[in-house]
């Protein structure tokens, strides 16, 4: 009788714990979720491609519930002799930029979406080389990592496949987002703008997400500049609006 009364205590106090447990990973899940009922976006992919406009228009729409304080925008270098080094970001707590940031259109085009719908929050540019290499985008994660959370979003500004037939960018797109799917950053890096415009930018954006354990990703958008032109047969840029969370 005794070791039956000791048993169902046992039994008691694990139900209990258990209860506990799941109850504590509910409210983990629900301090996650914004009032409108979506998990915090942590990180994105938008082009920045103007033809795409209404694109970023939405993306920064559903992000402006969230009220980040922050937004570190990244995207590629486009001039004809960009810098190799990422060595220019000294301190999350500082804006990272370089002054001839304000002529690149990666982060130029952004900026009036950023001010339209979060005009409060900091905005932290970083202009990127794709010639940086697998150590120095590890470096740059490391530094990021640190300051991305629900109130901090990391944002890559990245247009897709460039300058083929549709029939071939939507191929090139699919390859490209199984490469992002698998976080494969020996193959992401080694793309060109047959892919992507920005290998280094996207590689550092699934870094920090994998770093923070924020790997989870569901694509709002996925389109081309012949679908939007509606000509089918002109040459495409292609465009993914992506949200981590």
């Amino acid at each position: 009788m005794k070791i039956t009364n000791v048993y169902k205590k046992f039994a008691l106090f694990l139900l209990l714990g258990l209860i506990i447990f799941f109850v504590g990973v509910l409210g983990f899940l629900l301090g996650q979720q914004n009032k409108n009922g979506n998990v915090f976006a942590v990180g994105g992919v938008v082009p920045h491609h103007l033809l795409a406009g209404e694109l970023i228009d939405r993306f920064f729409e559903k992000l402006s519930s969230q009220k980040p304080k922050r937004v570190i925008l990244v995207g590629p270098d486009h001039r004809t002799t960009p810098e190799v080094s990422a060595d220019f970001t000294s301190g999350v707590s500082k804006r990272f930029a370089r002054g001839w940031y304000s002529e690149e259109h990666s982060i130029t085009n952004i900026l009036p979406f950023i001010e339209k719908y979060l005009p409060e929050a900091i905005i932290s540019p970083i202009v990127l080389s794709n010639k940086m290499s697998l150590s120095e985008i590890e470096n740059l994660a490391d530094q990021l990592s640190k300051a991305v959370n629900k109130d901090t979003v990391l944002i890559a500004s990245v247009d897709f496949s460039h300058y083929l037939k549709k029939q071939e960018a939507e191929e090139n797109d699919k390859k490209t987002l199984e490469i992002i799917k698998n976080f494969d950053y020996q193959s992401l890096i080694s793309l060109n703008s047959d892919y992507l415009d920005g290998p280094a930018s996207t590689a550092v954006l699934l870094k920090v997400m994998q770093k923070t354990g924020h790997n989870n990703f569901e694509i709002l958008d996925h389109t081309n500049s012949s679908e939007l032109m509606d000509n089918g047969f002109s040459e495409t840029t292609s465009y993914f609006v992506i949200r981590f969370y």
